[in-house]
């Protein structure tokens, strides 16, 4: 197991917190989509595919814009 590249990822993760705690839509989804890519990577003995990293970060720039956002 790519333990090094499994932390990576969820400290990827880790960031969306804030934005989960302001309720900013997406959040929640994304952070459930990740716990359950973590998951299939432990059961797997395997680090992320370029395919689970892509998911994580695809959401990121919207959320992050919106929690850079003057709107709430």
């Amino acid at each position: 197991m790519n333990t090094a590249a499994i932390l990576s990822f969820v400290g990827v993760m880790i960031q969306y917190l804030p934005a989960l705690m302001q309720g900013i839509p997406g959040v929640a989804e994304a952070l459930k989509t990740g716990v359950d890519a973590v998951e299939r990577m432990v059961a797997e003995n395997r680090g992320p595919t370029a395919e689970e990293w892509a998911a994580l970060r695809a959401p990121r720039n919207p959320v992050f814009d919106s929690l850079m956002s003057d709107d709430h």
